[in-house]
């Protein structure tokens, strides 16, 4: 019979590892702390989803909106992030030379050569959700790793987006009595990949006055989040990364509009002191009328002179 090889046995001995099911947990901060393991570990490649849904209350105000992410990151700078919000929806894709950045409402897109520091987001508010949703692994890492006391909840199935999750639930809570904030948050955790897969959470706090953070004004939060998607190194088709604009989209050279523009140095021709040409206009009824410019002075300046009560005072200019 031929010997079994060192490399044949390594091989064996990693396949019984990943075949290993994850242990019961029943401390539920290791609990966390395995699964902000499992979002901080090495994967080059990995799809995520989620959705999310939040609502605001307080005395004369109400809000409620809701939040869809998917962000896809394959082999090198090949990624795909899609969001879909009540600020606009936005696709931002990488084929691996050129980064296309399409607004869905605006059915318009930019295109430029993939940047260097990728992925590169626009300041439209819609890319706010663009850019937490590229984010979203680096940032339920540090919701899980940032709890030193939960506690275990019975256990629950949950079904989300048709598929059906056996988890673990863990109950948080924060309270800062002095900043008059309270926040407690329940997790949904899969038995078997150690991720997220839903949190519930409810905040009391306020909003502070920009002007006097002495003036609070306070509201309660309610929302809900789910990941019906979180896989580590998936089988990605090979088009995920192909964006192929829709009819009738236009390329523009950026999304952003041009909010300020230079004013100019100096004018052109000094026109100060000279009247005004006397201008014409038409209306409606055909009839025509002449408008001759008025001659304005200061009113400083003709309180000072004629001893009267500053108001701006005109005449026709002859």
């Amino acid at each position: 019979m031929r010997p079994v090889t060192g490399p044949v046995l390594l091989i064996a001995a990693l396949a019984a590892h990943a075949q290993q099911p994850p242990p019961d947990f029943t401390d539920p901060v290791a609990l966390l702390k395995a699964v902000a393991k499992n979002y901080a570990k090495g994967a080059d490649t990995f799809r995520m989803e989620a959705i999310s849904e939040t609502t605001k209350n307080s005395d004369l105000h109400h809000e409620w909106r809701k939040v869809y992410q998917t962000a896809v990151k394959g082999p090198r700078n090949l990624y795909r992030i899609e969001t879909r919000t009540a600020f606009g929806s936005m696709i931002q894709d990488s084929d691996g030379a050129n980064e296309w950045v399409y607004s869905v409402e605006g059915n318009m897109y930019m295109k430029r050569p993939v940047p260097e520091n990728w992925p590169q987001f626009s300041s439209l508010m819609a890319n706010i959700e663009v850019m937490a949703a590229w984010q979203m692994r680096m940032s339920l890492e540090s919701v899980a790793a940032g709890y030193k006391e939960a506690a275990m909840l019975p256990e629950q199935t949950i079904s989300i987006e048709g598929r059906r999750f056996s988890c673990y639930v863990v109950h948080t809570t924060g309270n800062d009595r002095s900043r008059d904030y309270y926040e407690d948050t329940t997790f949904w955790i899969d038995k078997t990949a150690v991720v997220f897969r839903k949190q519930v959470k409810h905040i009391s706090g306020y909003v502070i006055d920009g002007a006097n953070g002495a003036i609070r004004i306070p509201y309660l939060e309610d929302s809900t989040t789910v990941y019906p998607v979180a896989d580590w190194n998936p089988q990605i088709a090979p088009d995920t990364f192909i964006f192929n604009p829709p009819a009738g989209a236009k390329e523009v050279s950026k999304l952003e509009p041009d909010y300020y523009t230079a004013a100019p140095s100096s004018p052109k021709t000094d026109l100060t002191g000279q009247a005004a040409p006397d201008a014409s206009f038409t209306a409606s009824d055909g009839s025509g009328h002449l408008v001759r410019p008025l001659h304005c002075i200061d009113a400083r300046l003709r309180s000072h002179l004629q001893g009267r009560p500053g108001q701006r005072y005109c005449r026709r200019h002859s």
